[in-house]
Formats: structure tokens, C-alpha cells, sequence
């Protein structure tokens, strides 16, 4: 987690270690001991060092594991940040909200104790999220416990106490003045309960983090924002003007007098923008139709898992994923990883699940054939069940989805329950009286049907029982009891009969025909639209898929590339972080290599469609195209865990010189992709042959020395040499690869790019330099490139080779050298293969993701079982049963090491230095070292090289408007010269710290200056 002084080089201050044990009789510490996390949608936060402590425990960091919107991911590529960045955030506004108040209204009397409560509130609200988030409490805790009410919230307040007690925390919580009571205060403001006997004056508190009254909250703020921007929805609410005019206020309610939290009268149009934007968020990704389907198969691959998945619980019990509701410690363990888990399981318990699973990856998903939306409410006594029987056709055939979408409050208006107040009078506040344009209506519910079988006949036969059922229920209505202007309301008899996947749809088993509809007033007739005809539409083969992405936006794709992206092959890229450990350090790096690949497909895509039409003397052709925009998507298939961190890291500390590389990997993931998922004939449709096959593969790895050498390609002459300089260009780095890699990368990150890579594309153009045709850009773009090539040394200095992204990639790389031969992947021979090896087997390499490092985190030890049988047979192999004890150890070490990355143990930076030769200084410490009695095992180097200036200018072709076909090479002298070599130590071993602390020193003082 970088902070500002780490980034901007600040003048030393007093050490975080050094000043955190100095005993500090109040809550508000000073300003330096605040921590700064760098957020993609608030910018720089700083959070109070309390809040860091609880940040820094196994219980908070699990939340990076748990993806913020569940399966909206596997929609939306950019969907893929977790809830602890959320949780980040509404700690962030929740403290912003109340020092505000603090500030404005003095006589609010507002404690720092107080504001440090919220602020705390804000960052565990979230704490009691199971796997995929609202996935298990709404959908699978209700369908395997129906009897049990249970919600997140509940678990939020107990994992808060038992984070506490496990971390013992108490004393860090009695240091800044939050005792036991107002301990009790943080869990209310989570659940948003106030006590009966409770200060009514403090009620205002309450509306902060959640806010039930009308749900304007920093929850709300932060997850609407969040969720925009990631997944490239524009939205207009602006939270940071809201909090602007906030205030507290005496509001005259019909039995009592309490204080409200109320806004200027002029917001109200930007309230309902904020109430619009949930409902359209609603509608476009949380209950998007492909999301329920996906997350109803998930939720029933883990009801089929649940009784063959065991955790550790308190006691050293084993129990299930249904028991964690009322065991913190098997909840704690319990993350999205479960997903892949079972994915690449071997057992055969768990054949069915895993099949599913399967399904969802390879999205061979249930059709929907037709939806129908309402107008207006029904309260029927038919449910969902009778809903089914008049479907009269085999409930395994459908699934039944019913979108509620509105405006957080059903039917009612939540603007009613807010209260405003004018310039005027600051003092009084009282209802919206404008009337702003206002919804007709703020409720709309839609039924989907699905068919289990995607044949035409199987759709036609569900759509056709679906319509007759939905008329015969609209003949068999009751007469309405009350008929009002906006809606119809019917007798309600709740559902009695347990719905399953394999019964209609597993969350809505206690839901009547009043979630499924409306009819028009007072006719009771549903409105079926003229939308839907009773044909179903073909698929045009040329109809290409459109992918929603936070930095691109809606881009195309051609229906090849969906078809390669729809493989599980493919899919593994969704659990592989694109910049491996800095999302230890950047909250906000959670993007991953899947979304990375789709935009750098369509900026290859872009990039060759613009020199077809500019330069149709290249000879383009469509195969030309659709082959860059493959190799593009393709490029990075073979990349493993954390990406780059396990080629140039883990690989190599194995096997020394191994010449093993993620883009070799990739030509063979790429083969195995075609192979296993029958995609031969997919290609030959799209006219594409062995020869275009073959040339894919060329582009996926290009190599240097090919560049300008005898032409030594197959796949494409050396007339179209510039094809391969698209997606990759190893000549000067100037790719698609680069573009999307960049400008994903500070979005994420929060950084502020000045970069464009569209103005790059579209002075893009292929000329012959020295007789051969190269990828050329135009004169004036020359301070552009400027800009490319240092944000590319910014992104390395600051987040790739940060030293606490290099310190926490060690101590991965050392958990995984342990585990190695603990963890087993099945090859395609169906034999084990170590972590290692799996890299040369594509069987073995598809289950390999992150997921492997919370597999050491939270599952026991692989040959746990094995060990207790061996020591309770009567005549054991004690061997054999050294050999496991020796693995047990060694599990117990590598996840030792991974809690120790999470809690922020991390080995300790020692100096940073800048040698005039790395080489000399690197023998002069070794020598220094071995003089002091100590090993080079205690301590840990790290060479960065950042240049701001990269040597590539020589290689960069530009020509001007008034010659677009010749280009030259023009060499450019840098004013200053901005390459540094840096040199950093850390301590493995803390008893060194000081011994290393004091060689470094020496050391330093006798270079030159």
C-alpha cells in the first residue's frame, strides 16, 4: 500500500515503526501516522492507523478475495474489483461525511472517539461476505438452510469480534480511546440498529454507513461509483458535491422530533440521478439475464458440494460451507477460490458440481427465450410454484428469473423520506416541494424464462408453455381488493414449496406473482410488448458480441474471438491478476490478465483496420485482420500465477536459465484451446487455414533477431512484416500490447496518464524503411511517445518494482517453491504434475491461477487425510508418515509466509541505494556480510532499473505530412538524463536488522558524490 511519501520521494520523517509505539492518550494521531492508500475513484485516502491495524488482519484481507459484484464479472470483463477496495472506500466517505459534519456544526458536539467509530463502521461493514458476496447469503445460505434467516450484516458484527479476539486488537483499540462500549456502538452503526435507550440526539449516526431511511449512504456512494466505473456505465450523481451541503437538522416527524442527516433543496434532481443510476444498475449488470442463470448454476454447484467440502472450524472441527454462518473461523476461510476449487477438482463427489462449473466457464448456459415486462404490481395467491404446474411441461426443461428493479425502496418514492432545507434557512428542513420531474413510477419487475436446451424446437416449446401459462394465471385472478392509481394489489399467500435450480429458480422459493408482475390498471392483463414475436430470431454468424470495458468502452468482438473466449482455456484468465503482487500495494490493481486480453484485441483490431482503409496497397485482407485481432486476445494465454512474477521469478529460482517463457506457453495453450473445445471447424468457417493457424502462432512469440534479419516467418511474407509489429512490437515497444497494458493499468492504479493511444492510431501507418515495411507514426507525435515512454518508467518505478510489490512477490515465490511437490495438477496423461511441471503440461497449466496461494491459505494440508489414517492403523509405515509430517511442516510454512504478505510482515527494507556500479557494490555487501558472521539467506536484494529515457528512438520510424510514404528514423536528444539504478536490501531476519541497517551505512558513506 504506497503511500505518498514512498511515491513522491517526500523529505524524511520520523519512521512509521519508530512513532507507532509511543503511547498516544488520544484517537486523532498525528497527520504522518495516517497511512495513504491510492484508490482509482477517490484518489490519495488517508485512513486512520487503527483502521490500518484492522486492514492488516487475516479476517480484512480475506475481502480481496471476494469479488464486489459476484458473478457480474463473468458478464462484465471490468467488473473484477473486491470488496475490500469497497470497503476502503466507504471508510473513506464515512469519515469525510462526519468530520464534515464535525467541522460545519460545532455544536453537533461530535467526538473524535465518535468519528473514528464510523469511520470503522464504514470499513467492516463488509467483513461478513461469503464467497461471490450477496451470491451466498441471498441465494445459497436460504436454499440448503431454509429455515435459518441469516444476512451478511450479522456476520459482519460477529467476524468484527472475532477479528478482535483473534488479532488482539483490544489494547490497539483502548489506545485511541474506543473501549468495550463503544465497540458496541461500531457493531450498531454496522447493523444499523440503534439502541431503544440510545441517544436520539446521535441518531443521525446511523444514517451514515447504511442508511434504511432512504438510502443515501456511503455505501451507496462508494458502490455506485465503483461499480460505474469498472463497469463502463457513464453515471451523472456526483458524491462529492453531496457531501458538500449535508448537514444535521431537527426534523418534525408525525410522533417525534429527531435529528436527520438533510441536503440543500437543490440537490434533489441529482438524488433522483442517484436513485436512477441504482435502478439502471439493476437492470444492466446486478440482474442482468446472463448474470442470474450464471449465478444460479454456481449456487447449485455448491449446494451439490456442500456436504464433500470440509473447513477447519473453531475446535479443529470439520465442517461445511452451510456451517460457516455460525463459525467465524470456517467463514474466514471461505473465499471466491471456492469456484476453482472445485473447477479443478479430481474427486469424483464433486464430478457433477465441476461439471456445472464447467458449463459456466465454457458458457454453455440455459437460453433465455423470453421476458416479459410489467407495469404495475400483483399480489396473487398463485406463487411460482403454481406458476410451474400451469407451465405443463418438465420443470427440468426452465428456469424462471423475476428482475425487481426500483428505486431501493419497492414501489415508494424514496425522495419522500429525505428532507431538504434552502439557503434561507439552515435550520429547517421539510420534504421536496419541487417535484422534479419525477418518475411515473418507482417499481418495475420483469419475468425471464430460460430453456435448459438451446435447440430452436426446445426455446419455441418453453416460450409457447410460458405465454399459456402467464394467460391462464391472468384468467384465474382474484378480484382486486384495493385499485390505486399506480398499481393493483391482490391477496398474497407466501410459496410453501422449496424451489430449486432444478425447479424453477433456487433464491426465489418464497416469492408469489407479486414479484413476478403488473398488469395494466385495473385490467389484470399482463403487457406482453410487441418486442417479442413468436419466431425465434436466428443467429447471424456475422453478428459480433459487444464486451462493456471500463477503458474502452463497448467494444466488438467478431464471433471467432467469442468463441475462443467462451473455452475454459481462456476463462483461466480471469484469476490472474494482470500486475501480480501489486495489488498488495495498489487496492484498486484487482484487473486481470482476462479484460487485458480483450482490449488489446480490439486496439490490434483498430490498429490494422485503420492502415486496411488508409493503405489499401498493403494487401489486407479479412484473414490478415482476423488473425491480428486473435493473436491480440491470444497473446498472454500462457501466463501463470501472478503473472510475470511466476516466469521471471518462480520459474527461474527453480530451475536456473530454464528457458521456459508465458509466450511459448502460449502457442501451446493456444493448440491445446483449438483441440480440446473442437474449434477446427470454427476456424474453417471464418475462412481461415492451417497457413493463418500458423501465423497466429508466429505473432503470439516474434523475436527479435527475426526482425530485420532474412525473413524467416511462414505464416505471412515479408511484404506484410508490419503486421507483426501490431500487437507486439519488439523493435521499439510501441503495440497494442503497451497501449491497453498502460492505460488499464493507471486506471486501476489511479494514476493520471497523459498518454492517448487513439490519436496514436490514427496517425498510424506502415511504410518501407530501409526496404521494409514497419508500423511508422507521424513527426508531430514525437512528445505523445515522450509521454508513453514515462508513464511506462512511472508505472515501473511506483507500482511494478515498488519495494513492497518486489518484498511481497518474494515471499509468494518462496510459498510456492514449498508447496511445490504438495499441490497437484493432472496432466493430460491424467498423471500428477508439481507446480512446475505443470507449466510444460496444458492440462496440468489450465487449473494453475492465483487461486493457488488461497488454496495454501485456507485448505488443510492435501495429504491430511492420508496422515490420519496412516497414525491410526494398528501397524503404521513410519517412513511414510515422516515423509507427510515433513509436508505438513512445510504447508504450515508456505502459509505462514502468505498470512505474513497479508498482515503486512513483510521482510524489512533495510537502505536504498544508488551505486555507480551495482556489481562492485553487490561484492563489497557480500564481503561486508560475511565479515559480521552473517548469510546472504538473511538477507534479500533488489536491482531496479528505471529509465526515463529508453534508447528505443533509434529504432522509431516518423514521417511528415507532406511525405506520408517516406519515413526516417530521427534521433532524439534528451535535455536531462532521467535513468537511475537503484539498489535495495531487505532483512529476512529481524535480529540482523541493525547489523544490515549499519553495513548499509558504511557503505553508502563511501561512494562517491
Amino acid at each position: 500500500m504506497a503511500s505518498a511519501q514512498q511515491h513522491h520521494g517526500l523529505p524524511n520523517r520520523p519512521s512509521r515503526i519508530s512513532l507507532e509505539n509511543r503511547e498516544r492518550s488520544s484517537c486523532k494521531p498525528e497527520a504522518y501516522l495516517h497511512k495513504v492508500f491510492n484508490d482509482p475513484v477517490h484518489g490519495h485516502i488517508s485512513l486512520h492507523p487503527l483502521c490500518v491495524k484492522i486492514i492488516d488482519t487475516p479476517e480484512f484481507q480475506r475481502l480481496r478475495f471476494i469479488k464486489q459484484l459476484g458473478p457480474v464479472y463473468l458478464v462484465y470483463p471490468g467488473a473484477a474489483h473486491n470488496r475490500f477496495e469497497h470497503s476502503l472506500g466507504v471508510c473513506y466517505l464515512s469519515g469525510r461525511i462526519i468530520k464534515t459534519l464535525q467541522k460545519r456544526q460545532p455544536e453537533l458536539n461530535i467526538s473524535d472517539e465518535e468519528v473514528l467509530c464510523v469511520m470503522i463502521a464504514g470499513l467492516c461493514h463488509d467483513l461478513g461476505h461469503g464467497p461471490l458476496s450477496h451470491l451466498f447469503d441471498q441465494r445459497f445460505i436460504p436454499s440448503v438452510c431454509p429455515d435459518i434467516t441469516w444476512k451478511h450484516e450479522e456476520a459482519s458484527v460477529t467476524m468484527f469480534d472475532y477479528m478482535i479476539t483473534e488479532n488482539h486488537l483490544e489494547g490497539e483499540f483502548e489506545k485511541y480511546n474506543i473501549n468495550k462500549e463503544k465497540r458496541h456502538f461500531i457493531k450498531k452503526l454496522i447493523e444499523c440498529k440503534p439502541e431503544k435507550n440510545s441517544d436520539e440526539s446521535k441518531g443521525y449516526f446511523y444514517e451514515i454507513v447504511c442508511n434504511k431511511r432512504n438510502g443515501i449512504d456511503a455505501d451507496r456512494w462508494d458502490y455506485c461509483t465503483r461499480d460505474c466505473l469498472l463497469l463502463g456505465i457513464r453515471t451523472n450523481f456526483d458524491h462529492k458535491r453531496c457531501m458538500k451541503f449535508v448537514r444535521v437538522i431537527e426534523v418534525k416527524e408525525i410522533n417525534k422530533t429527531e435529528r436527520q442527516l438533510c441536503f440543500r433543496d437543490k440537490e434533489n434532481g441529482d438524488f433522483y440521478d442517484l436513485f436512477y443510476l441504482r435502478a439502471k444498475l439493476h437492470r444492466q449488470a446486478y440482474q442482468h439475464k446472463t448474470t442470474f442463470i450464471i449465478g444460479e448454476m454456481i449456487v447449485q454447484a455448491l449446494i451439490k458440494a456442500d456436504e464433500h467440502l470440509k473447513f477447519e472450524g473453531q475446535g479443529g472441527i470439520m465442517k461445511k460451507m452451510s456451517e460457516a454462518i455460525g463459525d467465524m473461523k470456517v467463514l474466514s476461510a471461505l473465499t471466491d477460490e471456492i469456484f476453482n476449487v472445485i473447477l479443478n477438482s479430481s474427486a469424483p463427489e464433486l464430478k457433477e458440481p465441476k461439471e456445472l462449473l464447467h458449463k459456466v466457464v465454457s458458457r454453455e448456459l440455459p437460453k433465455c427465450v423470453d421476458e416479459i415486462h410489467l407495469e404495475y404490481i400483483w399480489v396473487a395467491a398463485e406463487t411460482i410454484s403454481e406458476l410451474k404446474k400451469a407451465m405443463k411441461i418438465g420443470d427440468t426443461e426452465y428456469r424462471i428469473q423475476i428482475a425487481s428493479l426500483d428505486f431501493g425502496m419497492g414501489t415508494d418514492n424514496p425522495i419522500e423520506n429525505i428532507r431538504f432545507y434552502s439557503k434561507h434557512n439552515l435550520n429547517n428542513a421539510s420534504r421536496d416541494k419541487t417535484k422534479v420531474f419525477p418518475p411515473v413510477r418507482f417499481k418495475e419487475e420483469i419475468i425471464r424464462v430460460f430453456s435448459t436446451k438451446r435447440d430452436h424446437q426446445s426455446c419455441k416449446r418453453v416460450k409457447e408453455a410460458f405465454r399459456a401459462a402467464i394467460q391462464q394465471i391472468k384468467e384465474r385472478m382474484m378480484n382486486p381488493v384495493e385499485v390505486t392509481a399506480n398499481r393493483v394489489i391482490y391477496q398474497r399467500v407466501k410459496a410453501t414449496e422449496e424451489e430449486g435450480l432444478h425447479g424453477g429458480s433456487g433464491h426465489l422459493q418464497d416469492v408469489g406473482l407479486s414479484e413476478l408482475a403488473a398488469s395494466g390498471l385495473g385490467s389484470g392483463a399482463p403487457n406482453l410488448g410487441p418486442a417479442h414475436t413468436d419466431k425465434l430470431p436466428e443467429l447471424d454468424p456475422q453478428n459480433y458480441k459487444v464486451f462493456n470495458d471500463p477503458v474502452h468502452g463497448h467494444i466488438s468482438m467478431h464471433p471467432l474471438c467469442v468463441k475462443i473466449i467462451d473455452t475454459p482455456e481462456f476463462q483461466r484468465l480471469r484469476r490472474i491478476k494482470q500486475i501480480g503482487a501489486v495489488y498488495f500495494v495498489y487496492p484498486g490493481a484487482s484487473h486481470n490478465r482476462f479484460e487485458h486480453s480483450l482490449g488489446v484485441c480490439y486496439l490490434a483490431g483498430r490498429t490494422v483496420k485503420k492502415l486496411r482503409k488508409q493503405q489499401p496497397d498493403l494487401g489486407i485482407t479479412d484473414e490478415d485482420e482476423l488473425c491480428v485481432q486473435i493473436a491480440g486476445l491470444c497473446h498472454d494465454l500462457g501466463h501463470g500465477p501472478f503473472s510475470s512474477l511466476f516466469e521471471e521469478r518462480f520459474v527461474q529460482e527453480m530451475q536456473s536459465n530454464c528457458n521456459w517463457t508465458h509466450k511459448v506457453a502460449a502457442i501451446q495453450m493456444f493448440s491445446h484451446l483449438i483441440k480440446e473445445n473442437k474449434l477446427e471447424p470454427e476456424f474453417v468457417t471464418y475462412g481461415l487455414t492451417d497457413d493463418d493457424i500458423e501465423f497466429i502462432k508466429e505473432l503470439l512469440n516474434v523475436k527479435s533477431d527475426n526482425q530485420d534479419a532474412e525473413w524467416k516467418y511462414k505464416g505471412r511474407t515479408d511484404s506484410k512484416r508490419f503486421l507483426y509489429e501490431i500487437v507486439t512490437n519488439v523493435r521499439n515497444g510501441i503495440d497494442a500490447d503497451t497501449w491497453d497494458s498502460c492505460a488499464r493499468d493507471c486506471l486501476m492504479l489511479g494514476m493520471i496518464s497523459r498518454f492517448d493511444h487513439k490519436r496514436c492510431i490514427k496517425y498510424i501507418r506502415a511504410i518501407k524503411v530501409n526496404n521494409r515495411y514497419q508500423i511508422c507514426f507521424r513527426d508531430k507525435e514525437k512528445r505523445d511517445l515522450d509521454e508513453l515512454f514515462f508513464i511506462q518508467a512511472k508505472l515501473k518505478d511506483m507500482a511494478y518494482q515498488h519495494k513492497t510489490t518486489f518484498i511481497a512477490g518474494e515471499m509468494i515465490v518462496e510459498a510456492l517453491r514449498k508447496v511445490n511437490a504438495l499441490i497437484m495438477f493432472k496432466g493430460t496423461d491424467g498423471t500428477d504434475k508439481t507446480l512446475f511441471e505443470a507449466k510444460d503440461d496444458m492440462n496440468a497449466f489450465c487449473a494453475l491461477t492465483d487461486d493457488v496461494i488461497t488454496q495454501i491459505l485456507n485448505l488443510p494440508y492435501p495429504k491430511r487425510e492420508e496422515l490420519e489414517h496412516l497414525r491410526s492403523t494398528q501397524e503404521p509405515d513410519p517412513s511414510r508418515i515422516q515423509i507427510l509430517v515433513e509436508g505438513e511442516t512445510t504447508w504450515k510454512e508456505a502459509r505462514k509466509l502468505l498470512q505474513n504478505v497479508l498482515l503486512r510482515k513483510l521482510y524489512k527494507f533495510v537502505a536504498e541505494i544508488k551505486p555507480p556500479s551495482v556489481e562492485e557494490f553487490k561484492s563489497q555487501l557480500d564481503t561486508k556480510i560475511a565479515e559480521r558472521g552473517l548469510s546472504s539467506n538473511d538477507i534479500m536484494c533488489q536491482f531496479v532499473e528505471v529509465d526515463y529515457t529508453p534508447n528505443v528512438w533509434n529504432t522509431v520510424a516518423f514521417y511528415s505530412k507532406h511525405e506520408p510514404d517516406f519515413a526516417t528514423v530521427q534521433l532524439r536528444v534528451s535535455k536531462s538524463h532521467l535513468k537511475e539504478h537503484i539498489f535495495r536490501v531487505f532483512c529476512k531476519n529481524e535480529q540482523h536488522f541493525a547489523t544490515l541497517k549499519e553495513i548499509t551505512q558504511d557503505l553508502k558513506q563511501q561512494l562517491p558524490r
